[in-house]
């Protein structure tokens, strides 16, 4: 098994199917803690914020989460039917100032940037497409 995927409703409640299907994908794997780690973090984040800020309420839809073992990497695609958003082009978040002076929003943006080790986002067809990967350690 190379590959995994499961797919999930557009809601919070769901969001703990994607972290099991990680959890198994790595054991499948032998995944160190540390890649899982990061990548339990970046998943929480990108379906987060994907269900958070993605669709109208009340807007029901799938969203489709494939985990891939290819030599030397892992690479997570997330496919959504929300607003097009891409976190590629989102600016970086202001890191120097003070946490109560800092405008809200953009640290999970920072987290997936600095946790992974690629990130391609497209859209097309209605069909918004994230892939990251993740070095595995030789």
């Amino acid at each position: 098994m190379t590959s995994m995927e499961v797919r999930i409703r557009n809601l919070k409640e769901d969001m703990p199917l994607a972290a099991a299907m990680l959890a198994r994908f790595g054991a499948h794997h032998h995944l160190a803690a540390p890649i899982l780690h990061d990548m339990n973090v970046v998943l929480d984040d990108a379906l987060n914020n994907i269900i958070a800020y993605g669709y109208d309420p009340g807007d029901k839809s799938d969203i489709t989460i494939r985990l891939e073992h290819r030599p030397g990497e892992v690479v997570l695609l997330i496919e959504d039917r929300a607003r097009p958003f891409d976190l590629t082009q989102a600016p970086a978040p202001e890191l120097e100032t003070s946490l109560q002076s800092r405008e809200v929003g953009g640290l999970g943006i920072h987290f997936i940037r600095s946790l992974m080790d690629g990130i391609d986002y497209s859209s097309a067809g209605g069909i918004n497409r994230l892939r990251m990967t993740k070095k595995l350690s030789t």
